[in-house]
């Protein structure tokens, strides 16, 4: 896990920074990766491109399971999440949380509160977005996430079966 994380990528006036992806764990993944039982927390800021709460980017056939992050994201580009900015691959995630703040300086089509930007497959199964002031159908809301309330968050039975292994 990543706790209390404060990261910043800024862009140079000259443009001398560029980044293919920047995350919490992670800024840019190849092949066949797989996060299990991870936690992120903490703060990150980002004027550049494909940045995620635990992921910038990930290429190839990537895993996510059991994932919680409560990353307060401030994000002044495009392709951004709470989870993974850009998907270039074969993506599953599974009982995954995001609860942290997101703050765009624009909405667009590639910037969701799970996976920003999305150029090849993904599933998801059992995964939750934790917003008390975000409506149903907002841009920002995933498809195939689900908006859970404070009572499901914290009674621990916001899994099916009323697994909570993703808290502990």
């Amino acid at each position: 896990y990543a706790a209390d994380l404060t990261l910043n990528a800024v862009t140079s006036k000259n443009n001398a920074f560029s980044a293919d992806g920047f995350g919490g764990i992670l800024g840019y993944g190849s092949g066949n990766i797989t996060f299990d039982n991870c936690y992120t927390s903490g703060t990150l800021n980002s004027e550049v491109m494909n940045t995620g709460g635990l992921a910038g980017v990930v290429q190839g056939t990537s895993s996510v399971s059991n994932r919680y992050s409560a990353m307060n994201i401030s994000l002044g580009s495009s392709n951004g999440a709470g989870l993974i900015g850009k998907n270039m691959g074969e993506l599953e995630l599974s009982h995954c949380l995001y609860t942290g703040s997101f703050g765009v300086a624009s909405k667009s089509d590639t910037v969701h509160l799970i996976l920003g930007y999305n150029s090849s497959s993904v599933t998801m199964d059992q995964v939750y977005i934790y917003q008390p002031h975000l409506e149903e159908d907002s841009s920002l809301k995933d498809e195939g996430a689900e908006l859970i309330s404070y009572e499901e968050l914290t009674t621990g039975n916001a899994y099916t079966g009323g697994d909570s292994s993703i808290f502990s």
